[in-house]
């Protein structure tokens, strides 16, 4: 007999041994960095982010959420065409480049982009609320103590911005 001798256990068709069936909400409670989140919510896809975790703590409304993730939509839409790296990659591109330099659009649109990132920008305000905000929305950092006010402050100009509907209740998807 030649190789390694084989594993007892029950196969699959392709001649493996069949995996584990883990229910992956059972996998998703136990995740540290959903621990902060009440337990019926872990599973939901929000909790593997901080913004998304804070929404589902009822820190950040679900308006203030929905403003916060336009803003990371300009943000995206404005770093493509500006040739920005990512931040956190999605997948590696074997020719080398990034994630596309936006040259598939017209200069018109390209500079539509541009003056809309740049209008929401100035719509957060004082730079330390852009920098909290950057951090968290885009950059998926978690929050620094005492900087939840900064946050408050950017998000809710955003919803201004953004002509987003005031007086929505608190998340509680």
């Amino acid at each position: 007999m030649v190789g390694r001798k084989r594993k007892n256990g029950k196969r699959e068709r392709n001649g493996r041994i069949q995996r584990d069936k883990t229910d992956p909400k059972i996998v998703s409670l136990s995740q540290p960095h959903r621990q902060s989140v009440p337990i019926e919510k872990r599973h939901d896809q929000k909790a593997e982010n901080p913004f998304g975790r804070l929404n589902l703590t009822n820190t950040v409304t679900d308006i203030e959420y929905d403003a916060g993730l336009k803003f990371r939509d300009d943000y995206l839409r404005y770093a493509r065409i500006m040739g920005i790296p990512s931040h956190c990659p999605r997948s590696v591109a074997l020719d080398g480049l990034r994630y596309g330099s936006g040259a598939d659009i017209s200069p018109e649109q390209a500079d539509a982009r541009k003056s809309k990132w740049r209008r929401a920008l100035a719509a957060v305000g004082a730079e330390r609320v852009k920098i909290v905000l950057n951090s968290v929305v885009i950059y998926e950092k978690e929050l620094v103590s005492g900087e939840l006010v900064y946050l408050r402050i950017g998000l809710s100009n955003l919803v201004d911005y953004y002509g987003l509907t005031r007086g929505a209740k608190r998340a509680t998807s």
